[in-house]
């Protein structure tokens, strides 16, 4: 059933690719142009994102500016996302059609932002002690050498980020909950999906592997191609993203609508 889920994520998003587009490009030009606006305002480079920037080649009161835009700015770049998340959502669920912009007037937006921001203080809580306890586990193995402590390293990551995915998963069925109207709390939400936990743990791992999968292809395929390394990083993200909001609306159509899983 995991792999069923996750099937049916990537055909809901390819059998509906049209609207797929028409739920995320339009905000997402939006969002790119309010960065390229930001940049021109400030004076500062492209490449400062990727902190190698020496701050002594940014002119006075630009550092300023940039900081008294930044804000706004992570605002509508927060509200680009819960925008796309909440007409997708809405789309899958309720049928809700996208125009060249999907509807933002009288859509929880702003409350799903919130809600997904507490759940990841929440999640990122929890991952404190987990990293803790996992670090104590591998630290006899950290002293074996470079070779073996990147080994450690990349598998106490994957460790990690497994659990708290699969944390992620029993969760934020909450997220579509709130997307079509309704509260649902993090333990209602946890609750309803007791039924699959062992699925939901097959789902993250597969998601999990997919991600290396891709990263992978980036690394080796690409490597060399600027352009064409933009382009493919480009479209990997967008299914990645896409097919992680469509597994949530997948569970909570299943756990909490009672809809069936083609094969499941």
């Amino acid at each position: 059933m995991a792999w069923n889920i996750v099937r049916h994520a990537f055909a809901m998003v390819f059998n509906n690719f049209g609207q797929a587009l028409r739920a995320t490009v339009g905000p997402g030009l939006l969002l790119m142009a309010a960065w390229l606006l930001f940049f021109v305002l400030t004076g500062l480079r492209l490449d400062i994102v990727d902190g190698n920037t020496d701050p002594a080649t940014i002119p006075d009161g630009i550092s300023r500016l940039s900081l008294l835009l930044i804000l706004p700015l992570l605002a509508f770049s927060f509200f680009v996302m819960g925008w796309i998340a909440v007409a997708w959502h809405r789309f899958i669920l309720l049928e809700e059609y996208s125009g060249i912009l999907p509807a933002s007037t009288g859509r929880p937006i702003w409350g799903y932002i919130g809600k997904s921001l507490l759940l990841g203080l929440v999640l990122g809580l929890a991952a404190i002690p987990l990293s803790m306890v996992i670090g104590l586990v591998t630290l006899p193995f950290l002293s074996a050498g470079a070779g073996p402590s990147v080994i450690v390293f990349a598998i106490s990551g994957l460790l990690i980020g497994t659990v708290i995915g699969i944390l992620w998963f029993r969760t934020a069925i909450c997220l579509p909950a709130k997307a079509v109207g309704k509260n649902m709390t993090f333990r209602e939400a946890w609750t309803y999906t007791r039924e699959i936990k062992g699925k939901i743990v097959g789902v993250t791992v597969i998601i999990v592997g997919l991600n290396i999968c891709a990263g992978l292809v980036l690394e080796i395929v690409f490597s060399g191609v600027p352009v064409m390394s933009l382009v493919a990083e480009l479209a990997i993200n967008w299914v990645s993203m896409m097919v992680g909001i469509s597994v949530l609306t997948t569970i909570y159509g299943h756990v909490v609508e009672g809809r069936p899983l083609s094969g499941s």
